[in-house]
């Protein structure tokens, strides 16, 4: 109503009211209801089209967020590095608070924000006590949905976090190699294969703006909850969220598997290399066979360096062996990642057992963890359908990547891998 439209324009005087109309109504059943809804994630969609995803923790931190999908896939050639933007001009000051009102309101209930942003969404999130729910969602809701987004502000963010961030990315192995895998995935002229760490140079505060505008709709956010009642959680969302606007619902391309290579040349004392497949999407009938076989995958590897590694994105991921080696030792540390996958195709049942135990384990563990939590259920991450993979299941999933073509990716000094004929000729 009006009361909720006034507090969502005004947030730096929102009262406890609108927390207390519902919380009062229903914290008397949410908490006979605790123990039951432990067990399950809870799902309402507002009439506007903004989702609303929870989960009890019964642990004493809760985290609460929105995510918008608003990420690097969403941006046009013109649009390079708008997302990564975004997230440093979080809680950076808002229509009706200063950076600095806004860090110490949040403070002042023991709340500590975050923002993140990666290919399909930019998350904007706040920990602290279930208590402080209201003020957490009254400061997350006021960043993602009213920024300040001032031209002088923008221009000191790019010359400062976002030049920081991208010159430490642009050394940092790791980050280097995941982007080249998307690369070698993707292929590098489509919106998932290209790097996220975009330089934002061009993108004034007004460019900004026209690009919030398509993208900050309803039907791309969805609010999330770790350790909260899911009905408290529903009627905050209503009052900062249900206002928003519907948008056009145009979505990214989708994306599309190609595998190939992709090399980044780097003056490093080591090779760092990654065999890819496609893997799965989220939620997809593939996607517990998929975290099954990542799992198998690390321990049928020999290299002490090695690890596996399974993406999930909305429409697709990728799954496979990451590792790094001295130059000369990396087609031996290739060769080990190609004979891992291969054994895949004949895993037994007590190898099966023993990984969808290991897989159902991280789940628990990253539930029990509100941050992590939120994080998965803002992704749609969090693995479901476990006990139903089979040995028969991981086995037909191998036999199908063994035939498809690799995304192989390096980072350093090449003279030690092998060609990527030769390297399809492995399998």
């Amino acid at each position: 109503g009006p009361h909720c439209a006034a507090l969502s324009l005004a947030m730096s005087l929102v009262p406890r009211l609108c927390a207390r109309v519902a919380a009062a109504a229903k914290f008397s059943t949410a908490a006979e209801a605790a123990p039951a809804a432990s067990l399950s994630v809870a799902t309402t969609t507002l009439s506007n089209g903004v989702k609303v995803v929870s989960k009890e923790t019964g642990a004493p931190a809760a985290t609460f967020g929105v995510a918008v999908s608003a990420g690097s896939r969403h941006e046009s050639a013109m649009d390079g590095g708008a997302s990564l933007l975004l997230k440093h001009m979080a809680f950076k000051g808002t229509t009706s608070r200063s950076d600095l009102a806004l860090a110490r309101s949040l403070e002042a209930e023991g709340l500590s924000a975050n923002a993140v942003a990666g290919r399909e969404l930019v998350y904007y999130s706040a920990s602290g006590l279930p208590s402080s729910l209201e003020a957490g969602m009254a400061g997350v809701a006021e960043t993602a949905l009213s920024p300040a987004l001032l031209d002088w502000q923008v221009k000191e963010t790019k010359a400062e976090s976002v030049a920081f961030e991208l010159a430490t990315q642009s050394t940092d192995p790791q980050t280097l190699l995941t982007e080249a895998l998307h690369e070698a995935a993707f292929g590098d002229e489509t919106p998932m294969g290209r790097t996220f760490y975009m330089d934002p140079k061009g993108i004034s505060a007004e460019h900004l703006v026209a690009y919030r505008a398509g993208l900050y709709t309803a039907e791309n956010m969805t609010v999330v909850g770790a350790g909260v009642p899911h009905d408290q959680l529903v009627s905050l969302s209503e009052c900062f969220f249900g206002s928003v606007a519907k948008g056009t619902g145009s979505k990214p391309p989708p994306a599309s598997y190609v595998g190939g290579a992709a090399a980044v040349k780097a003056d490093a004392p080591l090779t760092h290399v990654a065999l890819g497949f496609n893997g799965a999407a989220v939620g997809s009938a593939d996607a517990a066979t998929v975290a099954v076989l990542k799992e198998l995958l690390s321990h049928a590897v020999t290299s002490p360096s090695a690890a596996a590694f399974n993406i999930t994105y909305s429409d697709s991921g990728l799954v496979g062996l990451y590792g790094a080696a001295d130059p000369a030792a990396a087609g031996a540390l290739t060769e080990d990642f190609v004979a891992a996958v291969k054994a895949m195709t004949a895993v037994d049942d007590a190898a099966v057992g023993a990984a969808k135990l290991a897989v159902k384990t991280q789940t628990l563990v990253a539930s029990q963890e509100s941050a992590t939590l939120a994080a998965n259920l803002a992704t749609g991450a969090a693995v479901t359908g476990v006990d139903a993979v089979s040995a028969a299941s991981v086995k037909a999933l191998a036999s199908k990547l063994v035939k498809s073509p690799p995304a192989f990716a390096s980072v350093g000094p090449r003279y030690g891998l092998p060609s990527y004929n030769t390297l399809t000729a492995m399998f």
